[in-house]
């Protein structure tokens, strides 16, 4: 119960956000995230038939949705990034080096936003906006992974960032005395 939500500075991805440009297309963020050269998935597409509120109410709504559930299940937000950290260490790649265990967090975070982003319906965004509890089931399948992890738009990212600064300004704000 110790744990915080764990991202720190510098961006979803672990501190990659100021190393833009030069994705391998206008709505790649591969470069953002570290994944050059890497089969990164499909880019998110769910959000297409919503405007500017929908889209931020939809990535906040999973963002806070995400923090609960790893609340709730510390054990397996431990395996997930002990299982990143395993595989960073196994890795010969230069862009794993000092991939360390708050880098893991926000990946595990990241990606269970990601999966919440997609799979989410707009009855489920309401229900859980409200502050209502959603079934197992219903969770379960929101945060279902994919085969392949999913990769954000750079519109997504930025919505994510900023719903990630708004996050850390609460948290700020409701810890003065």
């Amino acid at each position: 119960a110790g744990r915080r939500s764990g991202f720190g500075g510098g961006g979803a991805a672990g501190g990659r956000a100021g190393s833009g440009g030069g994705g391998a297309a206008a709505g790649d963020v591969s470069d953002l995230l570290g994944l050059q050269g890497r089969n990164a998935g499909g880019v998110v597409d769910a959000d297409t038939q919503l405007d500017a509120g929908g889209r931020k109410k939809r990535m906040t709504t999973c963002l806070n949705l995400t923090l609960a559930r790893m609340e709730a299940r510390p054990t397996e937000v431990e395996e997930a990034v002990g299982q990143l950290l395993g595989q960073a260490a196994m890795s010969t790649s230069q862009d794993m080096q000092g991939f360390d265990e708050e880098q893991a967090t926000n990946q595990v975070v990241f990606s269970n936003v990601l999966a919440c982003y997609q799979n989410i319906d707009r009855a489920s965004v309401d229900e859980a906006h409200r502050g209502g509890r959603l079934t197992d089931a219903a969770e379960e399948a929101i945060f279902k992974q994919p085969t392949t992890p999913l990769r954000p738009s750079r519109r997504q990212f930025r919505l994510l960032e900023s719903a990630m600064q708004e996050h850390r300004m609460r948290e700020t704000r409701n810890m003065a005395p």
